[in-house]
């Protein structure tokens, strides 16, 4: 049985964008350990977080903003970005506001027998990546934005930890699907 390692993470730093007139808030879980209310450092961590980003966001988004908040809260410290960050990723097809894509992760435990969670990162990519039929996955190794995401994700030691607050590992793939909420709100 897993053992238990005590350790939980104390927040999540999230950044804020909009695709297509809606606001959006995507966001990584700090690890444990990680001090949270040292603002420089997250303003840091959010500005190298947002560089990557921008990749999987389609050119129509910016990143406007960012944000801490600790466990159990949506919303903590918020600050914009001056000047916003614009998506950079190429767009084919109509855009649709409920298109998400999921890098997911597992955690990595620090002992042999202790226990390990999940994360993910999802964020709405629009057109960014178009629906094909059938298709669930994208092989992160087919697109230049996802490998450089997974990446930062792999070698950041602050942020994308599980629930024990221990660094994931994330997927060679992102998960892509339409967001039931999304589409009964706001259409397509």
């Amino acid at each position: 049985m897993a053992v238990d390692p005590g350790t939980r993470s104390p927040g999540k730093l999230y950044l804020i964008y909009s695709v297509d007139g809606l606001t959006h808030r995507s966001g990584l879980n700090y690890i444990d350990g990680v001090d949270i209310e040292d603002i420089s450092t997250a303003r840091t961590d959010a500005t190298a977080f947002a560089a990557v980003f921008k990749g999987v966001l389609p050119t129509t988004a910016s990143i406007t903003g960012w944000g801490v908040a600790p466990v159990g809260m949506s919303v903590g410290y918020e600050e914009p970005f001056s000047p916003v960050i614009a998506g950079t990723h190429a767009t084919s097809g109509p855009a649709m506001h409920s298109r998400t894509g999921t890098m997911s992760g597992n955690g990595v435990a620090t002992t042999v027998a202790g226990a390990k969670g999940k994360t993910r990162l999802v964020f709405v990519g629009s057109n960014a990546f178009p629906p094909v039929p059938g298709l669930k996955k994208i092989t992160n190794a087919t697109d230049a934005s996802l490998v450089a995401l997974a990446n930062y994700l792999h070698t950041n030691l602050r942020m994308f930890a599980d629930f024990y607050g221990q660094h994931a590992e994330p997927k060679t793939y992102i998960t892509v699907q339409f967001n039931a909420k999304l589409q009964r709100t706001q259409g397509d």
